[in-house]
């Protein structure tokens, strides 16, 4: 079974754009709770093995000081469903493959324990790319307004709470201004918390001698030299689905002998 996010991309798209201009219209015919949009938030549902169709919501919040605490002013206001998603959610909990085609054409089998990952940052790029043709402006649209994203079971949540205002504004000549209003924490407690999963590859620089490459595997890994030998010839991965602790573990671990790593999705905390 597969799943083709390019399809599903402009959908949602389209359906957002749709929306928001559909808010517009009535609230230009009604001012009274309809005002300006200060926050704009998507919320996916992915069925859970129930009967109903798995959907993305958007939500609508007006408050003048809008905070992500839960409340919108309109929750679920319009409704994406997709029951392409179910139907291929359902194969794979019946033991059968799914891969997910993303909006660059790649595709690769989904695996256990990333799919509210997968489908939120799906969710998220569909939105900054919104954002970013222009489609999230307009007198509807409050200055200053946020957009979110969440899944059902909050296994999912974007942006960080200390990340609001960075890169989450509807309109992205807003984004840099940081706005939460508690002080930063560092990155390393920052990247103690972070409930990303990570694939992780061994990367031998250009200028690293092999037999020294290998030599320097082995040991940073306590793995010998004939499975580090194999590892760099087949460039098969390293560590796959690991926490933001374990990437840090392994990058010091091969930084320490010449060797690097490569990470997917970006990673975005300090290794030294």
């Amino acid at each position: 079974m597969n799943i083709d996010f390019r399809k599903d991309a402009a959908d949602l798209q389209a359906f957002i754009v749709k929306t928001l201009s559909d808010y517009a219209a009535t609230r230009s015919s009604d001012r009274g709770r309809h005002d300006p949009i200060t926050r704009i938030g998507l919320w996916f549902w992915l069925g859970d093995g129930g009967p109903g169709a798995p959907y993305v919501a958007i939500q609508l919040d007006t408050r003048p000081d809008a905070e992500p605490d839960g409340e919108w002013t309109f929750e679920h206001f319009a409704m994406l469903e997709r029951p392409q998603w179910h139907a291929a959610l359902d194969a794979r909990d019946a033991g059968e493959q799914l891969h997910i085609t993303f909006k660059d054409g790649s595709t690769r089998k989904l695996r256990n324990n990333e799919m509210d990952q997968v489908f939120g940052d799906f969710c998220v790029e569909v939105l900054k790319s919104t954002a970013a043709a222009g489609l999230l402006k307009g007198p509807h649209i409050a200055p200053g307004c946020e957009m979110d994203v969440e899944c059902d079971d909050f296994h999912y949540g974007w942006p960080e709470y200390e990340d609001r205002g960075l890169v989450n504004m509807a309109n992205p000549a807003e984004n840099g201004r940081r706005r939460a209003s508690t002080p930063p924490r560092s990155d390393d407690e920052r990247a103690q918390d972070d409930a990303r999963l990570y694939d992780v590859w061994l990367v031998v620089p250009a200028a690293k001698d092999r037999k020294s490459a290998i030599a320097g595997a082995g040991n940073a890994l306590g793995i010998g030299a004939v499975a580090a030998r194999d590892l760099i010839d087949s460039g098969r991965i390293l560590a796959e689905l690991v926490d933001a602790r374990e990437v840090i573990r392994l990058g010091k671990l091969l930084r320490a002998v010449g060797l690097d790593i490569r990470v997917e999705p970006p990673f975005r905390w300090p290794i030294d």
